[in-house]
């Protein structure tokens, strides 16, 4: 199992840190109305900080699950809304993780070219 742990570095790190920090941060004021995306939303900040902190090499297939997740929630944002700031504040995480989608994903290709050896 240890070859199934990689050193994530550069900016799609920390964007996909800052992401997950986001989406915990941005549940707590839907504690008071009793939101269900608030545990949505912190489920899914700690599970995206855990798989980058860890090293996980799936982390670029996390990023692709929540950058669908995070489309469906901007089109149904934007369906229901319909209000310029609902497409702002749920576009701008998803732009950040479509970058630290790219970062990671071109990190995994380095990897894998370099070989087993280099990776970890």
């Amino acid at each position: 199992m240890m070859d199934e742990q990689v050193r994530w570095r550069g900016l799609g790190r920390w964007l996909s840190f800052a992401v997950a920090a986001l989406l915990v941060i941005a549940a707590i004021p839907d504690f008071a109305t009793d939101d269900a995306a608030a545990g949505w939303n912190i489920f899914l900040g700690l599970l995206l900080f855990g798989v980058i902190a860890s090293g996980s090499r799936r982390a670029p297939l996390l990023l692709l699950v929540l950058l669908g997740l995070m489309v469906v929630r901007l089109i149904s944002a934007l369906a229901i809304e319909r209000t310029i700031i609902s497409g702002v504040t749920n576009g701008a995480p998803l732009l950040l993780l479509f970058v630290a989608w790219l970062d990671l994903r071109k990190q995994a290709a380095l990897m894998i070219a370099e070989g087993p050896a280099q990776a970890g």
